[in-house]
């Protein structure tokens, strides 16, 4: 969507702080943002930061890097095993809400789409339904409705719930984390 040109490249700014940074704008636009199902997201987030390659100069000293660090060494650490298995270990011994708090990729969806628990963008689209989603937000915004390419897309072993394989207490942690997701979004 960033690519879009009308859209532009605001990167993972959350609502709140593009509305203030120009209220007249935020009040004249039609805004929008995307939400997945917080169990999903959480296995997209890991895999994303497993699959990608450290940069040269990564900067332990700040937090996003730290993460990125922490997990590239876990995923390389079980990379002889069960990709999913290492997804369960990183939850039982690493803390989840550290992770949340300091990068984009774990942050609770809330945290881009509302202020103060009320959601202030126009249209919340679902990433289950993208295509019919995004083609909604395209009318809305008076724009010709373009097919979103795959960009980013990671590799998985298989659907995100195996992921999870019923192991309670790593349910739990991501249960805990994203609450506010869940209730937010609907999502089971």
């Amino acid at each position: 969507m960033e690519r879009v040109p009308w859209i532009g490249g605001a990167g993972h700014a959350t609502a709140a702080r593009l509305r203030r940074a120009d209220p007249g704008a935020w009040s004249r636009a039609f805004t929008f943002g995307f939400v997945r199902h917080p169990l999903d997201r959480l296995v997209s987030a890991y895999l994303h930061y497993a699959q990608r390659p450290l940069p040269p100069n990564l900067d332990l000293e700040h937090p996003r890097a730290w993460a990125l660090y922490i997990v590239k060494m876990h995923a390389a650490a079980v990379r002889s095993g069960y990709e999913a298995l290492g997804f369960r270990q990183f939850l039982h011994r690493f803390d989840l809400a550290w992770f949340a708090m300091n990068t984009n990729h774990f942050r609770p969806q809330v945290d881009f789409l509302q202020d103060a628990g009320v959601t202030i963008v126009d249209f919340v689209g679902r990433y289950e339904r993208l295509q019919l989603d995004w083609a909604q937000v395209c009318q809305a915004a008076v724009q010709p409705v373009l097919a979103l390419p795959a960009i980013n897309s990671g590799k998985r072993e298989s659907s995100w719930a195996t992921y999870y394989a019923d192991d309670v207490r790593a349910l739990d942690v991501a249960r805990r984390v994203y609450a506010a997701d869940f209730v937010a979004w609907g999502y089971e």
